[in-house]
């Protein structure tokens, strides 16, 4: 993975979440927020992959960290 732009752990993220690899998806999110703290986009994943994961609590605090 090209680590140099963010939208690649987006792109892969959103594949796994597609797929219904919530956990995994995650893991590339957070590895992706770890080089490109504050992205809008993969903070959006985060908060998706926790919604698919049931942790509706954490994918509410970072939906609001977005606004």
């Amino acid at each position: 993975m090209d680590e140099s732009d963010s939208s690649k752990y987006e792109e892969e993220g959103r594949e796994l979440l597609q797929r219904g690899e919530a956990e995994k998806a995650l893991a590339v999110f957070k590895e992706g927020l770890s080089k490109f703290p504050g992205d809008r986009d993969l903070f959006l994943g985060s908060a998706m992959a926790h919604i698919d994961l049931g942790n509706f609590i954490r994918a509410i605090e970072l939906a609001e960290a977005l606004v």
